[in-house]
């Protein structure tokens, strides 16, 4: 099947996506610029989760373009061992999660889960409260003990309980409160910062006692994606890509000045999502790609995050806003800018994550049979034609060799929020 974009013929190449949260197979594709003639070729079946397809090997490389989630995030058949120092009754210890730092951009994108197996995360033995929880107390009682754990910090957690009956005698327990997050404070932290966690264990009604320790709260724009876990087999990275999916902000009001400026300037008649047929699609995109290149954005290789840890994966990532306005953007920048404009129309946008590098992709149809991706880091300078020959070609060199995902992680932004990822919303 053939498309026309401007005097190109685009071909379409099709592949497999596992659909989000059940819904089936999605099938998606890339248009390829047919230049030099008309030839097809099939790209990967990714397998993965109901949001994410991924190869399900374990890259740690930042992406210019991910522990394992915190202590209970077990996924697939990782044994993960719990790290504390908790031997005789009525010891306790204050644990924080993710190498002692938090990462506000993952709190609050988090914060509405309530089914947190839809992120892949088993429940633990011997523990009471939420698993999403970045603080917790280890603690030995006896069977019937009483047991209330009170948490707060600094600036930006609220006191926090928790009261638990301890089942049986001499087994630590993990008691993990529902944290009072200041989520409007997180939102306007650019820069990292140390931060006083404090713990407070009542026994029977008898306070036992008040434990702190300091962390570090990261940057806002720091995009945790994977944590480095010890398990039985030693040391195990475990990648969170779907984090990527909290900068992607469709309600943002640049995204509708976006979509003015293209219907202003003649690109396209009307913005219709699916209500047309595929090569409508690939006129809306196409119409987005020349706003953005009209707009002068251009390629930045920024990705350093303020705080280095050999445990935790992360990366700055700019908002929406902050890309247009700076008109630059690195791999992962300009693609989950697009993925809001994709989204705003109502078309299934997907994040390409490859060792090192992110692209965008977004279906032409509404049952997601094929789809086309983008090589974001060409707007300033090429045409669309050209990104999504790159875009393929990129793909097909971290695909496996038998067709499969290879190193060619897809995260559905539709499946994501439907597990309740939220955006993150831009303090002006």
């Amino acid at each position: 099947m053939k498309f026309i974009l401007g005097k190109v013929v685009l071909m379409l190449m099709t592949l497999t996506l596992i659909g989000p949260l059940g819904a089936g197979n999605v099938r998606a594709a890339n248009w390829m610029d047919s230049i030099e003639g008309d030839t097809q070729s099939s790209a990967p079946a990714p397998s993965g989760s109901s949001f994410v397809s991924s190869s399900g090997s374990d890259s740690s490389s930042n992406s210019d373009s991910g522990s394992g989630g915190w202590m209970d995030k077990i996924k697939a058949d990782n044994d993960v061992e719990v790290q504390t120092e908790v031997h005789a009754p009525e010891e306790w210890e204050l644990f924080f999660d993710m190498d002692n730092q938090l990462f506000p951009s993952t709190i609050i994108s988090l914060s509405t889960i309530r089914d947190p197996s839809l992120l892949g995360m088993a429940e633990l033995d011997n523990n009471f409260g939420s698993p999403l929880a970045m603080a917790s107390v280890y603690i030995i009682g006896r069977a019937g003990d009483e047991v209330t754990v009170e948490i707060s910090s600094t600036k930006l957690i609220k006191p926090s309980r928790m009261t638990v009956t301890l089942p049986e005698s001499n087994q630590a327990y993990r008691i993990s409160p529902h944290l009072k997050y200041e989520y409007e404070k997180m939102l306007s932290i650019y820069q990292p910062y140390p931060e006083d966690i404090t713990a407070k264990v009542y026994l029977n009604g008898e306070f036992l006692g008040e434990k702190s320790k300091t962390i570090i709260v990261r940057s806002i724009n720091d995009c945790f994606y994977g944590q480095y876990v010890e398990t039985a087999d030693g040391s195990v990275f475990q990648p969170w890509p779907e984090m990527f999916v909290a900068y992607v902000n469709e309600g943002h009001p640049v995204v509708d000045q976006i979509l003015a400026e293209a219907l202003k300037k003649g690109y396209v008649d009307s913005f219709s999502g699916y209500q047309g047929n595929q090569q409508d699609v690939v006129n809306q995109v196409h119409a987005i790609w020349r706003v953005l290149k009209d707009r002068g954005i251009k390629y930045s290789s920024i990705t350093t995050t303020s705080v280095e840890s050999d445990k935790i994966a992360a990366q700055h990532v700019r908002m929406v806003g902050d890309s247009i306005e700076g008109s630059q953007a690195n791999c992962v920048d300009g693609s989950v800018l697009m993925a809001s404009v994709f989204r705003k129309l109502g078309l299934d946008a997907y994040l390409v994550l490859l060792p090192g590098h992110m692209m965008v992709g977004a279906s032409v149809d509404s049952e997601g049979s094929s789809a086309l991706f983008l090589e974001t880091t060409m707007l300033s300078g090429s045409s669309m034609n050209d990104a999504m020959r790159s875009a393929d070609e990129t793909i097909d060199k971290y695909r496996a060799p038998d067709g499969g995902a290879g190193d060619v992680t897809y995260i559905n932004v539709s499946g994501s929020r439907s597990v309740g990822i939220l955006p993150l919303r831009e303090i002006d």
